[in-house]
């Protein structure tokens, strides 16, 4: 790597291919660095790394970048990362051949807040990874640059702060920002193992929202009585004046949703492990007498950004012990059961559900996970009987193998009391087929662009549809 003398204060190389380091850095030594790219295994600058003490930096091939990249295939300005405040962000500044983040190219002068772990490449495809005949044709660059982010300066103090769980973490950036709960990355000062903290101040709750705080207080209690490794898990809760703070295990993998949206519809054969998955966390839960009420794509996390598969279950916020039977309508619209629904209409709110509502809502995320579109439409207010008899004439339903409808058929039974047990679904002969099955055209099918707008927006929906109406409890 070649780097411009008057341009090499504004960059750290913490490891250099010989393991030495210009002394023109030492001024840099006392700064404290905000993050560092690290080039991964699979660059060709591997295992050079730098951390940034300066609030930009241009990569380029260029004279007047920050951090040369000589390659062809960079262009002179590609891209920059740089800070506003707490936040890391990264921008292609107009490069010919495109930077990508976790695989997904960016727009050109759009910028894109980092998160810890994205990883960083500037140029589509890793020429070691392409075989011959994949590269035929093509011209294959000479070098591949493939960096790691590493955020290193803790999140700002505009959050509520909590000395007992900040005398054990740091805090780092925010991973997410829900309706009443805001997340971010939390180091264990002595361990160095990363968590994610959930903090839900209780201001907002106070005057218009008393019980939607009970169900805040109510996820803690409920995720402190479990212990399976398909459902996140709660490391420490701590309570202040003004939030609690659910210290949990950091889940990489994003939404079930998303994956869907970005990837399109499962094969069946992929279903089947993600749904074995899903149901052994379902069964501990009902062997706990716990009702989830809310299971939906949205509230089913993928460990890790490589598997499609492997599963923890989120967002306990309405989950109740079943005891005699639960009496309040709540959940997202698309995924209510229908016994859960007929409450609403009823006389008093008359009649009491169970577990058997998680079976119906595992139902229709079978069908969402194999066909990419809902069963039912969310504003169809028919008879749920007219609307299974419709299902069975859809195209995506037929398309299903007759083990699959039978499968998704034994969840979605209108009568609660012959719905399968999650324990019954989990031993359904479908999921114990043998592996070797031909894939459904589903992932081919039911994946394009305007399915996924059509997913987002009916996602949107749901947001707006999550009922937690209180009729009695």
């Amino acid at each position: 790597m070649t780097v411009d003398e008057e341009e090499q204060s504004q960059f750290q190389p913490t490891q250099i291919l010989n393991g030495s380091q210009d002394s023109d850095n030492e001024l840099l030594d006392e700064a404290t660095p905000w993050g560092s790219l690290e080039h991964t295994s699979d660059s060709s600058l591997y295992p050079i790394s730098y951390e940034f003490v300066e609030d930009s930096y241009l990569f380029g091939r260029g004279k007047k970048s920050s951090i040369v990249l000589p390659d062809a295939s960079v262009s002179s300005s590609h891209l920059k990362v740089y800070r506003e405040g707490s936040t890391a962000k990264v921008i292609d500044v107009g490069s010919s051949n495109g930077t990508w983040v976790n695989n997904k190219k960016l727009v050109k002068n759009v910028p894109l807040v980092l998160k810890n772990d994205d990883v960083i490449a500037l140029v589509k495809q890793n020429p070691q990874l392409l075989n011959e005949e994949n590269a035929k044709g093509k011209t294959v660059v000479e070098n591949w640059y493939e960096m790691k982010f590493k955020r290193m300066m803790p999140s700002d103090d505009s959050r509520p702060l909590c000395s007992e769980m900040e005398a054990k973490y740091k805090v780092f950036e925010e991973l997410g920002k829900g309706t009443y709960a805001t997340v971010y990355r939390l180091v264990n000062i002595i361990s160095q193992e990363e968590f994610a903290v959930k903090i839900i101040e209780k201001r907002q709750f106070l005057l218009n929202n008393p019980s939607v705080w009970e169900e805040q207080i109510n996820e803690a209690n409920i995720l402190s009585k479990l212990q399976h490794p398909g459902i996140i898990s709660l490391q420490d809760i701590y309570k202040t004046d003004e939030a609690i703070f659910l210290v949990l295990e950091l889940v990489r993998g994003g939404e079930l949703f998303n994956r869907l949206v970005d990837n399109g519809a499962y094969t069946e054969e992929k279903a089947k492990k993600l749904l074995v998955n899903i149901l052994e966390a379902v069964v501990y839960l009902h062997d706990q007498d716990i009702v989830h009420r809310d299971l939906k794509p949205e509230n089913i996390l993928l460990s890790s950004t490589s598997s499609d598969v492997e599963i923890k279950l989120a967002d306990f916020g309405v989950a109740k012990e079943e005891k005699g039977g639960r009496a309040t309508v709540c959940g997202s619209m698309s995924y209510i059961a229908p016994e859960v629904l007929d409450r609403k209409d009823s006389i008093k709110g008359a009649g009491r559900y169970g577990k058997t509502a998680d079976i119906w809502s595992l139902g229709v995320i079978t069908y969402v996970v194999l066909t990419c579109t809902p069963p039912f439409a969310e504003n169809d207010t028919r008879p749920i009987k007219i609307k299974m008899e419709e299902l069975h004439l859809k195209r995506e339903w037929k398309n299903l193998s007759v083990l699959t409808q039978d499968f998704v058929s034994s969840l979605l039974t209108v009568d609660a009391k012959n719905r399968y047990t999650a324990r019954q679904a989990l031993n359904h002969s479908w999921l114990k087929q043998a592996k070797n099955l031909p894939d459904m055209p589903g992932a081919a099918v039911y994946n394009s662009k305007k399915r996924k707008q059509e997913m987002i927006t009916e996602n949107s929906l749901n947001k707006k549809f999550r009922t937690n109406v209180r009729i009695e409890h």
